[in-house]
């Protein structure tokens, strides 16, 4: 060995079993009280008007367009409140009133307009990554946001759409 070349010592430390299978139970027991608190099942999604893993991230606004009285939309931004990815296709988003009867309604997962690539008969064949572009599904990890837009007809009598579900939860209508 040349007296340039450094020599390193390794230190080796002795630790019992028990000491590590110790160790990995207070691991554990921190993971599992840090995951009970922050889980969906806590009051945040309630409180922020929501059941699920998705709440409101900011109150949504709600408007009634000029000439179209029954006519209802919705805007706002969702947040995944929970600490799974949220995963929800559009198709299932569905306008409840407080009767819990169904009003005709369409929703997005986007705050514009976006033309998709695929349509008809060929919107089958559309990649995840096109049906998330365009807002047909939403693929969001935990407290991420994404924005949200609504449409429905009010019901007979003026009944107004109260819940919006999306399949795994709901959200409150304003």
């Amino acid at each position: 060995m040349s007296p340039a070349t450094p020599t390193r010592t390794r230190r080796r430390v002795a630790v019992s079993p028990l000491a590590l299978g110790l160790g990995g139970l207070a691991a554990a027991a921190l993971l599992a009280a840090a995951l009970a608190l922050l889980g969906p099942g806590t009051e945040r999604g309630a409180a922020a008007g929501g059941a699920g893993q998705l709440t409101w991230a900011t109150p949504p606004r709600v408007y009634a367009p000029p000439g179209m009285p029954r006519d209802r939309i919705l805007s706002g931004v969702v947040r995944n409140d929970s600490v799974r990815v949220a995963e929800v296709e559009a198709d299932e988003i569905r306008v409840y009133t407080a009767d819990g009867d169904r009003l005709k309604s369409a929703g997005i997962f986007l705050g514009a307009f976006s033309r998709g690539l695929y349509s008809g008969p060929r919107k089958g064949q559309a990649s995840d990554i096109e049906e998330r572009r365009t807002g047909r599904l939403l693929r969001v990890g935990p407290g991420a946001e994404q924005p949200l837009t609504v449409s429905w007809r009010t019901g007979p009598a003026g009944r107004a759409g109260t819940r919006i579900e999306y399949g795994s939860g709901s959200l409150a209508v304003p």
